[in-house]
């Protein structure tokens, strides 16, 4: 018996080894494979060669599709004419009377018993798929709600100084909360990445039909690794090209590492990893001693088994975050702030340590440093929540089953 067919659309191509939006898209689509035949389409907006795809995704789809955006060309091609979409934000920008006739034609199949879009901004790059399939099953991963996310991002510039790239975001904000509001309705499921996000959905727009597909990671083997280090060694690991997290090293280095100089136990350092650090970024970081800046790793498991602790001193962002999780699922502690934190159900002082303030982030840095017997029970109850929580089981349930539309009645519903 064949399966039913799913049309797949995200920004990102789907790995799991990359950044925590293409981990997320690859998770999905993979528990989605078990009970689709899956066609996937790649929009993505970049002006550099999109990578190779993996073969693990290559072999659980039917049919791959890519379209990639460079924005420099757009703007300056001649007779470019964008159609209008309500307030649209900087991703939304490339929507042209040509680029939907290409994405159309690049669909052979006219119409699916399922097509799941990740991320609101690539709703309106298929506009006409939607309105074709419009009686079929739909559904959107919004993965986090963005009007949030830039609205957090707003304030974070703002504190920094940045005036010009703060007002962009509120910009941003508002124009994702009228996109949130007409294209919710659109859709019979709703997929978001915690129940925070699901009771704020609820709250907003008085959307219910959502399902919390979270984040998942793998769980590494134990490596027997020689690391011959001697001081106390914390990591961080983000995508350095993505500002909160810039932020958040610039925050660690200023303000909460003088702190523990003057009451750590002994030496330490700060190991900082990830792709796409700006030079500038990295000539900041070579002021400070403690702090090695490593860049991108083919391997991030030799890096944690030779950490003793994780830190992730967030101030802005959206969703959960996956390297919160990852550091769980290497037994590592984690020293985090809320928002660090947000979205998955860790509790301060028994999966995490939380610090809110540069002074209460390196108190809790110094007792990890301090309590070896502290640091392994948080690593133990974290890699216990992240085993039992965050299954393939779990998001393969959620996805791939239909719920009955509460409003519009059929099941999936007949043309």
């Amino acid at each position: 018996m064949s399966k039913p067919k799913l049309l797949f659309i995200t920004p990102v191509p789907p790995c799991i080894k990359g950044p925590g939006i293409s981990i997320r898209a690859y998770n999905n689509l993979k528990a989605l494979a078990t009970e689709y035949e899956i066609d996937l389409l790649i929009i993505t907006i970049s002006g550099f060669k999109m990578p190779a795809l993996d073969p693990d995704v290559q072999e659980s789809c039917n049919d791959i599709i890519i379209h990639i955006i460079k924005p420099v060309e757009y703007f300056f091609k001649k007779g470019m004419s964008i159609i209008f979409w309500p307030n649209k934000p900087r991703e939304s920008l490339f929507v042209t009377a040509n680029r939907l006739r290409e994405i159309d034609q690049s669909i052979f199949k006219a119409h699916y018993d399922m097509i799941h879009v990740f991320r609101i901004y690539m709703v309106p790059y298929v506009q006409n798929m939607l309105a074709i399939n419009s009686r079929r099953y739909l559904q959107l991963d919004m993965d986090d709600i963005e009007s949030i996310t830039r609205r957090r991002l707003g304030k974070l510039y703002e504190i920094n100084g940045e005036l010009r790239a703060s007002r962009r975001m509120e910009r941003e904000a508002d124009q994702y909360e009228e996109m949130e509001m007409s294209v919710l309705p659109l859709f019979d499921q709703i997929c978001l990445c915690s129940e925070i996000d699901k009771h704020k959905i609820a709250e907003k727009y008085k959307y219910n039909r959502v399902k919390v597909v979270p984040n998942i990671i793998s769980i590494p083997e134990p490596e027997e690794i020689d690391c011959r280090s001697t001081p106390f060694n914390f990591l961080f690991i983000g995508l350095l090209g993505y500002y909160p997290n810039r932020d958040a090293v610039i925050y660690f280095c200023d303000e909460i590492l003088p702190i523990i100089k003057k009451h750590a136990p002994g030496t330490f350092s700060l190991k900082v990893v990830g792709m796409d650090a700006p030079a500038k970024f990295a000539y900041y970081l070579s002021k400070f001693p403690e702090v090695e800046l490593i860049g991108a790793v083919a391997d991030t498991g030799p890096i944690y088994e030779c950490s003793n602790a994780v830190v992730i001193p967030l101030r802005a962002g959206g969703g959960t975050r996956i390297k919160a999780l990852e550091a769980f699922a290497y037994r590592k502690p984690v020293i985090s702030t809320s928002i660090g934190i947000e979205g998955i159900p860790a509790a301060h002082e028994q999966h995490v340590l939380i610090g809110n303030t540069a002074e209460d982030f390196a108190r809790q840095c110094v007792r990890v440093m301090l309590d070896s017997n502290l640091a392994r029970n948080l690593a133990e109850n974290s890699f216990a929540l992240v085993k039992s929580s965050y299954t393939f089981e779990l998001i393969r349930e959620r996805l791939c089953k239909m719920d009955k539309d509460p409003i519009k009645g059929d099941l999936a519903r007949e043309k």
